[in-house]
């Protein structure tokens, strides 16, 4: 039987331990991007919900019958919100690219 020093046994410890240090530093350096990314995605979904409000309030055909104030002001909404929504998704796409590079590289 082979017998081995203490030196040999700790080593695949401190192996570890650089493996979890070195995870913990990589997860530091894209914490920013994943909060940003968090963010821009709790944004999309309440625009996506107030756009919902928007085009269920359009759906009613009593809408339609009155001076058109509300309609206006309705499909004025709709549109700020989509075009929103599009820099937005924009925004998440550029964000989650550089991530995806980010951690390509490390």
């Amino acid at each position: 039987m082979e017998s081995r020093s203490a030196s040999e046994e700790k080593k695949p410890e401190k192996d570890k331990k650089a493996q979890r240090q070195t995870a913990a530093a990589a997860r530091e350096k894209l914490k920013p991007f994943t909060q940003v990314i968090r963010q821009i995605e709790q944004k999309m979904e309440t625009l996506q919900k107030k756009l919902f409000q928007v085009e269920q309030s359009l759906a009613k055909p009593e809408l339609y019958e009155g001076a058109g104030t509300e309609l206006q002001s309705l499909l004025k909404e709709q549109g700020a919100l989509r075009q929103e929504l599009s820099q937005l998704e924009e925004s998440w796409l550029e964000k989650s690219d550089e991530l995806e590079q980010l951690q390509q590289s490390l």
